[in-house]
């Protein structure tokens, strides 16, 4: 059975990264027994947490009138059974979400992929850049103004702009 955490060897520090190996064997088991999980096109994914009572985006349909031209679609996650989460996310070309557990699913997403997640500025944990390090992904982070005591948050659509643009940069 694959390990996804190691002690770390720093003192004050009590794991380490997250295993490279262990999430790209976890990844080759699960997509293994799905059958087809992606050949054909490549998705541009926004992860919307609407359904959620916490860290939801208050400009949401601002910020997918920006991203449906580009190709991105909007999912409810909670929506989704777990085979199409994985079918989905085996797909990503580029995966947005807000900070939540919605952003695992990126773990199912091939090498190259990006991600951009939004974080809201009361909650700055490291979580998905070490998951997006370890399998390869390209990361960047858009700090988001909150909203309430619940995390809900507003984007900065400039700042989203610009961070869209790095990471598309990056990828040529």
């Amino acid at each position: 059975m694959a390990s996804f955490r190691r002690r770390s060897k720093r003192a004050g520090t009590p794991f380490d990264c997250v295993s490279p190996n262990a999430l790209r064997w976890l990844r080759k088991r699960i997509t293994a027994g799905l059958g087809d999980t992606g050949e054909g096109g490549l998705e541009n994914i926004f992860i919307s947490r609407s359904k959620a009572s916490v860290r939801r985006v208050i400009n949401e349909n601002a910020l997918m009138d920006f991203l449906a031209p580009l190709g991105f679609k909007s999912y409810c996650l909670e929506d989704l059974g777990f085979n199409d989460q994985v079918k989905l996310f085996s797909k990503a070309k580029v995966v947005v979400g807000p900070h939540g557990s919605g952003l695992t699913n990126i773990v199912w997403a091939g090498d190259g992929a990006s991600v951009i997640e939004l974080l809201p500025e009361n909650r700055l944990h490291p979580d998905y850049f070490q998951l997006s390090m370890a399998l390869g992904h390209r990361y960047a982070a858009v700090i988001c103004k909150g909203a309430n005591e619940k995390g809900d948050m507003t984007v900065d659509l400039a700042e989203f702009k610009r961070c869209l643009n790095d990471v598309n940069q990056e990828a040529r």
